[in-house]
């Protein structure tokens, strides 16, 4: 995996001594969290951190000019709004299969999803048999599904945890294999003179796709997938669902939110919300597919069992588990129960799915961050960077993990990585607005 080597850079002044200043209080003393006030830090901390930074120095910049003339000549601090919180893969979608619809399939097989696809839909459905017996798939086989005011391409997105992969061409949705689907490319090219407009670098906007959109997918990394810049386009050779994350990815540095993922749907962030929740348990020896279902009915979360990719380790679907938690958040329910069988948790075509560990990477997602107001040039963007991986460890490239931070432009950062550490992140960046805002640098 490709390093970007970090070199100390200086961040503004007032960023570094603050902030330093505020995570050293936190750490020293937890209460100074987030919401606490900054009149808790130790003076002593802050000038330590900062030998160089002594009373005289401060009496001199306080009474240096008027503190109202020195107000009204800093720039002003851009505002970070809360949305696009995501790119919805519908955006790029054919508008037969982003229609919403309600079905219970749990005791239907493939053959009847189909038949309801083609009788309900209107759609036209081939299934490639013949590939399918390779996966030993067949259309006999039970679903075991449903949509709830879903797209219609969401139930096709989850076939996946049966091995199974569509592709739509010309009106027509093919199932095959995922195997067969990863080996379906084809070439786009895209347009970057608005972006190129906006200070943006197309050789960055080329290293940043291939560094954060499928990162083993592309040639650099072994895989087959290509991109060639030419003068104001790029083109990019690769499946239809990396194309749609690309698109994606351009929407998003055009008009950045705090935080944008790439190629996730709706519901998946109405997922995501739902982890802060908090919900009580009390288990008893209780099997593990029953204790999922529970927490789904407890959260009103859509939270399955991912078999196919529990199949190679030891964990059964009715593995016994004792488990008791009250008031707690379901993020940390989840962890603990996981944790403790040596699974994963991933939130994946609007479900939250209990996985294998070693198919964690799978779940690893694109987001783009808006963070103009805490990086204004190349330097203060490296040292956000570094502060990022410093107080993050073991979880980036930079630092020997398998999470990448790139920086498309100043105030512009696109991060891979997982569900927690995407969480981990904002929440990071959250402490750092906190402390510039309060700076009274």
């Amino acid at each position: 995996m490709k390093k970007m080597l970090l070199l100390p850079q200086p961040l503004r002044f007032e960023t570094v001594s603050f902030v330093v200043c505020y995570l050293m209080a936190v750490t020293i003393n937890p209460a100074a969290s987030l919401g606490s006030s900054w009149a808790a830090v130790p003076l002593g901390a802050c000038q330590e951190a900062n030998p160089a930074v002594t009373d005289q120095d401060s009496d001199r910049k306080l009474n240096a000019e008027d503190p109202q003339d020195a107000s009204s000549d800093k720039p002003k601090v851009p505002e970070i709004s809360d949305s696009p919180r995501c790119i919805d893969p519908s955006e790029f979608m054919p508008e037969k299969l982003i229609r919403r619809a309600t079905q219970d399939f749990r005791s239907s097989s493939i053959a009847e999803l189909i038949q309801w696809l083609q009788t309900e839909q209107g759609l036209t459905v081939l299934p490639q048999q013949s590939e399918l017996d390779e996966t030993r798939v067949l259309l006999s086989d039970p679903v075991d599904d449903w949509l709830n005011n879903e797209p219609i391409y969401a139930i096709l997105d989850r076939l996946s945890v049966q091995k199974i992969g569509w592709y739509y061409q010309d009106e027509i949705i093919y199932l095959t294999t995922k195997a067969k689907v990863s080996q379906r490319l084809t070439t786009t090219p895209y347009y970057l003179g608005e972006l190129l407009d906006d200070r943006f670098d197309g050789g960055t906007i080329q290293t940043i796709i291939e560094t954060t959109i499928a990162p083993r997918s592309w040639e650099n990394e072994d895989g087959d997938g290509r991109i060639n810049r030419v003068g104001d386009m790029i083109f990019v050779r690769n499946t239809e669902e990396i194309h749609r994350s690309v698109r994606a990815l351009m929407l998003a540095l055009s008009k950045p939110g705090r935080q944008t993922f790439l190629g996730t749907a709706t519901a998946n962030i109405d997922l995501r919300d739902r982890l802060s929740h908090n919900v009580t348990i009390d288990y008893q020896d209780f099997p593990l597919v029953e204790v999922l279902a529970d927490l789904s009915k407890k959260t009103e979360t859509n939270i399955r069992l991912d078999l196919s990719s529990i199949r190679s380790t030891r964990i059964r679907d009715r593995q016994p588990i004792t488990l008791k938690l009250e008031d707690r958040p379901l993020s940390l329910v989840l962890d603990y129960l996981v944790g403790e069988l040596g699974l994963a948790w991933v939130i994946r075509d609007g479900v939250l799915w209990v996985t294998n560990h070693r198919s964690n990477q799978a779940g690893f997602l694109t987001a783009v961050y808006d963070v103009r107001d805490l990086c204004v040039d190349e330097n203060e963007s490296m040292g956000l960077a570094e502060a990022i991986v410093s107080q993050m460890p073991g979880l980036f490239s930079q630092d020997d993990g398998d999470a990448e931070l790139e920086f498309a432009k100043p105030g512009t950062m696109v991060v891979w990585a997982s569900e927690n550490t995407h969480a981990e992140l904002l929440d990071l960046l959250e402490k750092y607005r906190f402390a510039l805002r309060n700076s009274k640098v």
